[in-house]
């Protein structure tokens, strides 16, 4: 695979419409950020070269609905955790979810399998997805992103999550424990 150096600037030119929408962010709300850029990186396992690279770990972020496809949950927990749907079905008090399709990934969150992020919620199309966020996220000292696509990977700080960004993606995220 290869990596590119570590960078603090936005890819140049910005290809995809989340980049476009990423980026500003960060720049209108004071959030720094490291990132490299990679060949196609799609599953956790993929991620272990820009883990030691940007000495952080990689979340993973997962697009959840129930069955009729009217609730839509976007679960950001740490990359090396499974992810149990009773134990998240329970800590909400919900009915039992599955995996979104990949058609519904792209239509709520305009990116594709690997590239699912919390900025997503950045988009208009996405105000029926409630985030939620496991606990142990906010553990670390660093919160490992992709930007919306599969090639560039995202550190920020976890102060800069707390206060900078998931108040204004959405004010009423919830944290749970499933573990």
């Amino acid at each position: 695979m290869s990596l590119s150096p570590i960078y603090t600037t936005a890819p140049d030119p910005l290809n995809q419409p989340i980049q476009q929408l990423v980026y500003p962010f960060f720049k209108q709300h004071q959030i720094a950020f490291q990132r490299v850029a990679t060949d196609p990186v799609i599953t956790i396992e993929d991620c272990q070269a820009v883990d030691a690279t940007l000495k952080m770990a990689m979340v993973k972020t997962l697009l959840l609905t129930n069955h009729q496809h009217s609730q839509f949950y976007l679960y950001v927990l740490p990359g090396i955790q499974k992810f149990n749907t009773k134990a998240f079905s329970h800590a909400l008090n919900i009915a039992r979810v599955s995996f979104a399709p990949k058609e519904l990934l792209q239509a709520k969150l305009a990116t594709s399998l690997g590239a699912t992020t919390i900025f997503s919620l950045l988009q208009p199309n996405c105000h029926d997805v409630q985030l939620v966020v496991d606990q142990h996220i906010f553990a670390n000292t660093s919160y490992g992103c992709s930007d919306g696509t599969t090639t560039n990977y995202l550190k920020l700080d976890i102060n800069d999550l707390k206060t900078k960004i998931l108040p204004q993606l959405q004010p009423s995220y919830r944290v749970i424990e499933t573990a």
